[in-house]
């Protein structure tokens, strides 16, 4: 943070309309619809059209710039949305967008606070969780969360992202240790949700490290279900018997449907087998059918 007050921290983001762009898509990948859009942009600020606009082509506006990706044209949206949608005057977002050196300082005066209003570090292990849980984690890639004057990260992942910097020089860690700082921070100061304070956070972190903790954080949850999966199989006692492993698997006969015991005539078998597989059952298959069932009826004639 002294680095990006100081300017002397290369940014993924270095211009305010890559920051704006930063935003928009955090905006767009972080929420469902439009209307959700609308209503943490009203949290975030304010919305202006000239008086001489009617009702609709405000409404037309405001669907443009928070119409999902490939319902426009990214440039055109950002355009729009900054020319509708003002951040509140010298709140957070307003000095992320325009002077980020003072965001850092913000972000900074809250890491150093001390006393009851520290901020501490709780761990989660995955393996204590239980499957299903395990599972929501993974799904929406969540390895922090916040908490009562803290912040929750899953166990074993600040291992994991501390080695892992970026082509601007901080760590996947740094990233979402910060991204954790300041939603922390806007959500204490009562004035957004924590859906709009983790769509602005989410946008620090981009415009600092790009998609760089997103990759990193993909990659954790690939590596620990593999590791897991191989942890299952040497579990597996080796002195058991390989036949116990396939009692769940085996069907018995009065498991199976009616139409699985019926004899079928030749005729039948036929027909049945031209239906799978259409064009592909030649002439010569056919006359295999006729030969083996008459092989069969042989031998059924030939038995003492």
């Amino acid at each position: 943070m002294a680095a990006l007050q100081r300017a002397q921290l290369p940014m993924h983001a270095n211009t305010a309309a890559e920051r704006q762009q930063e935003f928009l898509f955090s905006l767009l990948a972080l929420t469902k619809d439009a209307s959700e859009r609308v209503a943490l942009l009203k949290q975030m600020g304010t919305f202006s059209f000239r008086r001489s606009q009617t009702k609709r082509d405000r409404q037309r506006r405001l669907r443009v710039a928070v119409a999902d990706l490939d319902e426009g044209i990214l440039s055109d949206q950002v355009t729009e949305l900054m020319a509708i949608c003002r951040p509140e005057p010298r709140s957070f977002l307003d000095a992320l967008l325009q002077r980020p050196a003072e965001a850092a300082r913000v972000v900074a005066r809250r890491l150093n606070e001390s006393g009851p209003g520290a901020l501490t570090i709780n761990l989660h292990d995955l393996d204590v969780l239980t499957a299903e849980q395990r599972q929501t984690f993974i799904r929406v890639g969540a390895v922090a969360c916040l908490e009562a004057d803290a912040i929750g990260l899953l166990g074993g992942i600040g291992e994991y992202l501390r080695p892992i910097t970026g082509e601007h020089g901080l760590s996947a860690l740094q990233l979402l240790l910060t991204r954790e700082v300041v939603e922390v921070l806007l959500v204490d100061a009562g004035n957004l949700d924590a859906a709009a304070a983790h769509v602005i956070a989410t946008t620090f972190e981009h415009c600092l490290g790009g998609n760089a903790l997103d990759m990193a954080v993909e990659s954790f949850f690939a590596e620990w279900e593999s590791n897991h999966a191989e942890r299952r199989t040497d579990a597996i006692d080796e002195d058991e018997d390989p036949m116990d492993a396939w009692q769940d698997c085996l069907v018995e006969h009065d498991e199976l449907r009616p139409e699985a015991c019926v004899q079928r005539s030749t005729k039948e078998q036929q027909q049945i087998l031209k239906e799978m597989f259409g064009d592909e059952w030649t002439e010569e298959e056919d006359a295999q059918i006729v030969e083996a069932s008459a092989t069969a009826a042989c031998e059924v004639v030939a038995l003492p």
